[in-house]
């Protein structure tokens, strides 16, 4: 296996944007990568550059070792977009996706880096709440996929694919070994705002526990349920891309970035 640092392999752009006014880092659930927000850089403003996040082992990065441990993952996040906060910018995350954007707003919080604007949580409980399901990443093939299917965090197209799951069960096997390896910690509430984002048909993540992202913000902090279950931001992609493009305004000309017309698309 090869193990790559150039920080440019963690970034992947679907569109080139001239002028852009903030970026927008996007994180993948488990198992996914970058492709996961391929469709996603045309519908939102022009001025909005879409920074999608490929950790190794995925994708055009599948030969490059995976990484199981959240803190190597924020180290290596960390140095990723250096050179790529020059703007404001802001985090989007769905499932595990949100955990590690938020753990990485915490290390820049830390950091007093003051460039994230914002932080958009999405299909995903408070990182304080306890895990209630057992850990299944080192089940045996046959068990883990039984136990993937019931959880429903992974999309059914995979199951579907003899051949695609045979490349997805390693990249899930450690993107769950993240997750069950987390250990919350308490710290300070970020200064970027929050939103949160839940699936009404998403019967483990109910809004009340979607409101418990609320202590970890300084800032404004909304809720919102969108049609669907757990993997509302395929189905309901539009009506998710309007309300980050509505928030993403809204927390620039709260800070004065930009002037209060904004260019949609």
């Amino acid at each position: 296996m090869v193990t790559s640092t150039r920080t440019d392999n963690w970034i992947v752009r679907f569109r080139p944007v001239t002028r852009p006014s903030i970026r927008l880092f996007c994180f993948s659930y488990a198992g996914g990568g970058a492709s996961s927000f391929n469709g996603w850089a045309y519908q939102l403003p022009p001025n909005v550059d879409l920074c999608a996040i490929q950790a190794p082992g995925r994708e055009n990065r599948c030969a490059e070792d995976l990484i199981a441990e959240l803190p190597l993952m924020i180290d290596r996040l960390s140095e990723a977009i250096r050179p790529y906060c020059d703007l404001p910018f802001a985090f989007f995350g769905h499932c595990l996706g949100a955990l590690t954007a938020f753990e990485l707003a915490r290390r820049l919080n830390a950091a007093q880096n003051r460039g994230l604007v914002h932080l958009f949580v999405s299909g995903c409980r408070a990182p304080q709440l306890p895990d209630s399901e057992d850990p299944i990443r080192e089940l045996p093939e046959v068990e883990f996929v039984e136990r993937l299917r019931a959880l429903n965090l992974t999309p059914e197209g995979v199951f579907r694919d003899p051949e695609l799951l045979s490349l997805f069960l390693p990249v899930l096997r450690a993107d769950f070994g993240i997750w069950e390896t987390y250990e919350y910690s308490d710290g300070e509430p970020l200064n970027c705002s929050i939103s949160a984002f839940g699936g009404v048909e998403d019967r483990k993540l109910k809004q009340e526990v979607l409101q418990q992202w609320q202590v970890h913000t300084r800032g404004q902090f909304t809720t919102r349920m969108l049609p669907c279950g757990h993997f509302f931001l395929h189905s309901s992609q539009r009506l998710l891309l309007r309300f980050i493009g509505y928030d993403l305004r809204r927390t620039l000309m709260r800070k004065q970035f930009i002037s209060p017309v904004w260019r949609s698309s």
